[in-house]
């Protein structure tokens, strides 16, 4: 082999070289951009479910406190206008409830959730339906302290979901099957009667809540 020759192979060499290193620097580089934005994205999805939450826990509180309200005052009011208030909070309920349901539609399918984060939910969705029982029956809600037992449980109830919310991780997205099968079990009925006792199962305290150190 000649040294013109040698030289042409030795250039040659040199530039796959480089064209092989261009493509798979474009290749790694491709690839790990596309991950990161699709956890950018799926992070997003997962605040704005938090965001969602947030709202509509406020809600249920906004309600809450003028539906109570209305029923120290409904007495000094002409009974048609008592009822068209009385169904304006009711209505609120039904919506808000929607979203509940919407909420939990888009975490069950944005994540894999143990048994235990989905007993939380299916109690934590069962726990905000009470609102709507109460206005129906034309009862309050009745939780006035701290330490009631369905209040308690509903403020633990809703700190699960919130951390549910915000510590999710892309790990591994479910299945169809997986989805419909979480879905399922938080919107099951089976919750009704025990989502305050799931509640304290999962470690909601319901004693009196005392500073650690009274001011003196």
């Amino acid at each position: 082999m000649s040294a013109v020759e040698l030289e042409f192979l030795q250039a040659g060499l040199a530039a796959g070289v480089a064209l092989i290193t261009l493509v798979l620097t474009w290749f790694v580089t491709t690839r790990v951009t596309a991950t990161w934005n699709l956890r950018q994205k799926q992070r997003e999805l997962a605040l704005s479910s938090a965001d969602q939450f947030y709202a509509l826990y406020g809600e249920f509180f906004a309600i809450w406190k003028l539906w109570d309200q209305h029923l120290r005052s409904a007495a000094d009011l002409p009974a048609a206008d008592a009822a068209t208030t009385r169904q304006q909070l009711l209505e609120r309920t039904l919506a808000a409830e929607s979203g509940v349901e919407a909420m939990l539609l888009k975490l069950t399918g944005q994540q894999v959730l143990d048994a235990d984060q989905l007993a939380a939910l299916g109690s934590f969705r069962q726990g905000y339906q009470t609102l709507r029982q109460r206005i129906h029956n034309d009862r309050p809600m009745g939780w006035n302290w701290d330490s009631q037992r369905e209040y308690a449980a509903f403020k633990f109830l809703a700190s699960r979901v919130s951390q549910a919310l915000l510590a999710w991780a892309p790990a591994k997205v479910p299945t169809a099957a997986e989805h419909y099968r979480a879905f399922r079990k938080v919107t099951a009925n089976y919750w009704e009667p025990r989502w305050v006792q799931t509640a304290i199962a999962q470690g909601c305290d319901t004693t009196v809540w005392r500073p650690t150190s009274e001011p003196r």
